[in-house]
């Protein structure tokens, strides 16, 4: 253990290298496209239920969603500064102003959608 003060919280992006994630994608398209198929072409007697495969997709895509908001606040914490290309690591003590912003503007976001 060092002797620095790394501000308690920190993490990293893992490595999504490899077939794991095309894979896992594709998954999620076949399902999407079954979906599609269910609730528009196949028959009323065919015994497809396109909600409950809605509800399977849904948690199926919140990882790579997660993954994609991950990378964003990685960039929006590049784009202010608070992280340099040398050490990529994140720390709550380091990004605190991107965080800070960030939550600002997802709560300015949802306080103007419409109803």
């Amino acid at each position: 253990m060092s002797g620095k003060d790394t501000g308690g919280l920190q993490a990293k992006m893992p490595a999504v290298r490899g077939t794991a994630m095309p894979v896992y994608l594709a998954t999620c398209f076949f399902l999407a496209v079954s979906i599609i198929f269910s609730a528009t072409v196949a028959p009323s007697w065919f015994p497809l239920q396109a909600p409950r495969f809605l509800a399977t997709l849904i948690f199926l895509l919140s990882v790579p969603v997660g993954f994609a908001l991950a990378s964003a606040f990685i960039w929006f914490a590049k784009l202010l500064g608070e992280i340099s290309p040398k050490n990529q690591s994140l720390s709550l003590k380091r990004t605190t102003f991107s965080l800070g912003t960030a939550a600002l503007i997802f709560i300015i976001l949802v306080m103007s959608s419409p109803d």
